[in-house]
């Protein structure tokens, strides 16, 4: 994984620093995942009966030697002080999860009791955090814009093969050059209701993503896109997960066939929700999806992902996993019938609390009902799991 060349990134890798601590746009998504890709090493190390010293020595030799060879060797890797800090903390966390996984799995009471508090805080936080995160951040600056075909080459981008005729946003104009009304374009884009109008001449399906329109500021820092994915259209704006690096949502609207006629696409947010429809003499396709607090598992996919009709499932995935643990300490914290009521209250509590008031606190609409699902499921499997623990220890 961390070892195969990118010649088509060379340049840019030589741009960024190699002692930076968070590097680049997705600064703050890639050392997050440096940390988790090396939990699994520092727990299969500790679990061999090593000292942690040097089960740790050899996850900071390992990671090391990666670096050493992206730095000489592999072509199109960027070896930083940044993956080095951060993998050696996945292989500590590791390490330390291993040392102590009896506590962890079978915890008396009281600890049990301390971990499933924790855990419910931190499940709401991370609601909160990910609900916020996801609201629209444009920073005052003067925009750019491009269109296609006249569209400047970057990596991670292919070239859209028909024309742009017009762009606007609401009532502003979005011409493909120095915004003059950038100011007026960043208050409608942070009041979270706007429509990005955009007409254009189809052309061939792209293999990545294409852009029609691209607004940025700055070098090439994101601020507004729409671009062809195969025959298909994706659309996303820049928020609050941008400020500190992570990835932005990003939404997918299918089209089943390639466009054969001048069309026009209308892409934007509306009171807590994303949209994007595409229309042409021919037909029209158009999608929406409202914005979830539980989103934040998006935040760190490792590659330009957008959101198709699996959101849904993720979400649910991710709501599911967390919340297994809270109720699996919460069932071992609980002394007899009595706490075992208290419990199982406090875990419906902390989900009203979490898919209800957290989206109306971070003005967002209801989440889906699969989200409520996704929680009843992932705290009954917590549940029945501590109950068969008890068996054990």
């Amino acid at each position: 994984m961390t070892l195969v060349p990118h010649p088509e990134m060379a340049d840019e890798v030589r741009k960024v620093s190699h002692t930076c601590l968070v590097c680049g746009e997705l600064g703050g998504q890639d050392f997050l995942l440096n940390i988790i890709l090396f939990v699994p090493l520092g727990i299969g190390l500790g679990l061999t009966g090593i000292s942690r010293l040097v089960a740790l020595s050899t996850v900071v030799l390992t990671t090391a030697a990666v670096e050493s060879l992206q730095y000489t060797v592999i072509i199109g890797r960027h070896a930083s002080l940044s993956d080095l800090v951060s993998n050696s903390i996945g292989g500590w966390l590791g390490i330390t999860l291993a040392s102590r996984w009896r506590a962890f799995v079978l915890p008396g009471r009281r600890a049990a009791r301390w971990q499933a508090g924790l855990a419910m805080v931190g499940w709401l936080a991370i609601e909160m955090g990910s609900g916020l995160l996801l609201s629209v951040s444009v920073p005052p600056a003067t925009y750019f814009s491009a269109w296609a075909p006249e569209f400047p080459e970057l990596p991670g981008f292919e070239q859209f093969r028909g024309s742009v005729l017009g762009a606007s946003v609401d009532e502003i104009a979005i011409p493909p050059a120095r915004l003059t009304n950038s100011s007026a374009l960043r208050e409608r884009l942070e009041a979270g209701q706007f429509t990005l109008q955009v007409r254009a001449t189809p052309g061939a399906p792209s293999s990545i993503l294409a852009p029609l329109v691209r607004v940025r500021y700055g070098g090439q820092t994101e601020v507004l896109l729409l671009a062809q994915l195969g025959t298909d259209f994706v659309y996303r704006v820049r928020t609050h997960s941008a400020d500190l690096r992570l990835l932005n949502p990003t939404l997918h609207l299918v089209v089943s066939q390639p466009l054969a006629d001048m069309f026009q696409v209308r892409a934007g947010r509306d009171l807590g929700r994303m949209f994007i429809e595409v229309s042409s003499n021919e037909r029209e396709y158009r999608r929406d999806l409202a914005i979830s607090p539980s989103w934040g598992w998006s935040f760190l996919i490792p590659f330009d992902y957008s959101f198709g009709p699996e959101v849904h499932f993720l979400t649910g995935l991710w709501i599911a996993g967390l919340l297994l643990p809270v109720a699996y300490w919460a069932q071992r914290a609980a002394d007899g019938r009595r706490g075992k009521w208290q419990a199982a209250g406090a875990l419906v509590a902390l989900v009203i609390l979490g898919l209800g008031a957290c989206p109306q606190i971070a003005g967002l609409p209801p989440v889906h009902w699969s989200e409520w699902l996704a929680a009843a499921a992932g705290a009954a499997v917590g549940w029945w799991l501590a109950a068969v623990s008890h068996a054990i220890g």
